[in-house]
């Protein structure tokens, strides 16, 4: 399985000012493959330091229309829009969250490839 850094496409949100990219301890996969028995069948962040209190994951397909919203860190997306299972195509990935309540916020996007 393939892991991408999330910190290399960080994206500045214009609600906070104190928004930072995400930082190193958090992995995204850059492909994913629900249907495979080799991985996991959801598509979300891998936190492999400590949890964030506040957490938010957005899946956008090619409209720029978003597909997937979750605040559950163990709630992570299917591969499906609308129940119907995606073909194989890139999907637009957001993550937001902060360590501590009201501590500094970070945000980063990347790009998903989905295989079926």
């Amino acid at each position: 399985m393939l892991l991408l850094s999330c910190s290399l496409d960080a994206k500045q949100i214009s609600f906070a000012s104190d928004t930072l990219p995400c930082d190193p301890t958090v992995k995204v996969q850059k492909t994913f493959c629900p249907s495979c028995e080799v991985w996991s069948d959801q598509f979300a962040p891998d936190f492999t330091g400590k949890l964030p209190v506040e957490y938010h994951l957005s899946i956008y397909n090619k409209d720029s229309v978003e597909i997937f919203s979750s605040v559950e860190l163990d709630k992570g997306w299917n591969g499906k829009e609308k129940d119907d299972v995606e073909q194989t195509q890139s999907f637009r990935w957001e993550i937001i969250y902060r360590y501590e309540k009201d501590g500094t916020l970070y945000s980063c996007s990347d790009v998903v490839i989905l295989l079926q």
